[in-house]
Order: structure tokens, then C-alpha cells, then sequence
């Protein structure tokens, strides 16, 4: 629909921006001098696996946009709730991972080769087969997970809807 020249492929690794993506999304769009950009004093952090995967079981998608907004906020405040607990930042295991890799090797390559004229399309090394990976899931017994999540979740919705 856009022909291939309009359309701009970037593969975003940590090695690929050392100025980070805001800076390196902006030379790629054309800004022509980014550095300009006022630099925002909190950043958008990740949520934690937990409340992502709280999230992942929400039915956001039928709710209206601003209710599906009190919501993810309700989801936001748990997770600064929960900030103090570290939890890994991966999400596959090793295995899988290869398994994600494996099955899409040959396009990946194709791609690497016609678009960024190299062999691979990722540069950055894989995580070390012992990095910590983090477990998606939700508290088994309904005690925890009332308590850690549907208390702190009910109580944000009702203090942001008073």
C-alpha cells in the first residue's frame, strides 16, 4: 500500500542505540536535531510480569475508553505497589526462546539480507542460558491473589472514581 521504500525497518536493540530509542527513532523519522527534544523527568518503564500478565486475563477490550483507562490505571498503581519487588525482566525461557528463534530463522534472514544487507537481523547477544526468567503466574491460592491484586486493584478504581 506504501511501497517498500516508504516503509522504515529499524531493529531495536540496546547495541543499535546507544543515545536510547527516543533519539534513534527521531534520526530515523527525519528529525533533524532531536538533542532539541525536552527530556521528560520519568521514563515508561515496564510493568512487572505479574501485573502484566493481571492485565493479560482483563477484558480491557470490551470496556469503554475511559472506563479501560481507570482500569490500566488501577493496573499502574499495583504495580508501584509492587516496585519494591524485583522480578526478572525476561519473559521467555531458554528454550522457548530458541524455539521463537528457530521457527522464524529463514525469514529473519531474508529480511537481514534485503533490507539491512547483513546475515542476521539481530546483533545483540541472547540473554545467558541462567539469566533469571520470570514467572507469569498469578498467585494459585485465591487468598494471595485477592490480596495482592484485587484489593490494591478495587481500591484504586474506587479512590480514582470518587
Amino acid at each position: 500500500v506504501f511501497g517498500e521504500d516508504n516503509v522504515l525497518l529499524h531493529v531495536f536493540e540496546r547495541s543499535a542505540m546507544p543515545e536510547g530509542p527516543v533519539i534513534k527513532f527521531c534520526r530515523q523519522a527525519g528529525i533533524a536535531d532531536p538533542e532539541t527534544l525536552v527530556a521528560v523527568k520519568e521514563t515508561n518503564n515496564s510493568l512487572n510480569p505479574l501485573v502484566t500478565e493481571f492485565m493479560r486475563q482483563l477484558p480491557l477490550d470490551s470496556a469503554t475508553p475511559e472506563y479501560r483507562g481507570a482500569l490500566v490505571g488501577a493496573c499502574a498503581r499495583i504495580d508501584r505497589e509492587m516496585r519494591g519487588e524485583k522480578h526478572p525482566s525476561l519473559l521467555l525461557t531458554p528454550a522457548r526462546r530458541a524455539a521463537v528463534l528457530d521457527r522464524y530463522a529463514a525469514g529473519n534472514r531474508a529480511l537481514a539480507e534485503r533490507r539491512f544487507g547483513r546475515e542476521a537481523l539481530f546483533l545483540d547477544p541472547l540473554p545467558d542460558a541462567d539469566a533469571p526468567v520470570a514467572d507469569m503466574r498469578l498467585p494459585a491460592s485465591s487468598e494471595e491473589l485477592v490480596q495482592r491484586f484485587m484489593v490494591p486493584f478495587v481500591t484504586a478504581l474506587i479512590e480514582g472514581n470518587r
